[in-house]
């Protein structure tokens, strides 16, 4: 039960630091483009994948290879 909890919170907090890095990636790109307006949707979609590929770094860096 415990191990399961600890599993849960680990993938919230890698979840949580994964949606941070994605909004200060997608606001950087957003908020130095010349025509923002045109780039919103673009923002949007580098600050999802940033959030995918620090997820699934976090995730992989608890794993040994074995």
């Amino acid at each position: 039960m415990a191990s399961d909890l600890t599993r849960i919170a680990k993938g919230i907090v890698r979840a949580l630091i994964g949606l941070a890095v994605g909004f200060l990636v997608g606001y950087e790109y957003y908020s130095f483009a010349p025509y923002s307006d045109d780039l919103f949707l673009i923002s949007i979609g580098m600050g999802l994948v940033s959030t995918v590929v620090v997820f699934l770094t976090l995730s992989s860096m608890g794993k040994s290879s074995d």
